[in-house]
């Protein structure tokens, strides 16, 4: 099965996706600008729920009126507290999201501190041992619509570099990085 995932990172932007894929997994705000089968998110603010002294920059998966912005209708693989909070603060769109998401990390799971993480996880879930790989630059301080983010930082890239490199072979993952 020839799978894509599309992360956040600046290489994203410039390739145009190719609609040869048989299975497309989008990282947060991703699903909103590509068509994608699954979505991955991490981020609160992806779900439009607040974060304290955090302005959301992102294009959020749902608008504030409840609005999806989703393209297409994917399945979502969300982080553990993700239902909670959506039925909390969220509650028009938690019936939208509930015939569709797959909850699948467990409570405060601590391997997957980064949305481009879960993708290799649901990857193993699915059975599927390898992928394109677009958006993982892991480098630089703008994402891939060339916004400047604030966790981009040597640091982050250092460790989530040596997390992803654990989960590929962990999950013996044979992953093409396209456009580094």
């Amino acid at each position: 099965m020839r799978t894509a995932i599309l992360s956040c990172g600046p290489s994203l932007a410039i390739y145009d996706i190719a609609p040869a894929y048989d299975l497309v997994i989008g990282v947060n705000w991703t699903a909103t600008r590509y068509g994608c089968d699954w979505v991955c998110c991490h981020d609160r603010a992806m779900l439009g729920i607040e974060e304290p002294d955090q302005p959301m920059i992102h294009r959020a998966l749902w608008s504030p009126d409840g609005e999806c912005r989703v393209l297409g209708k994917p399945k979502y693989f969300l982080h553990w507290w993700a239902l909670h909070e959506v039925a909390i603060q969220r509650p028009e769109i938690a019936e939208a999201l509930r015939h569709e998401w797959v909850l699948t990390w467990p409570d405060r799971h601590t391997e997957i501190p980064y949305s481009g993480l879960a993708p290799l996880f649901l990857l193993s879930i699915l059975g599927i041992d390898n992928a394109d790989l677009y958006g993982y630059s892991m480098a630089g301080d703008t994402d891939g619509r060339g916004n400047d983010a604030t966790s981009r930082t040597p640091e982050r890239w250092e460790r989530e570099r040596g997390i992803f490199k654990e989960l590929t072979e962990r999950f013996q993952l044979n992953l093409t990085l396209i456009g580094e």
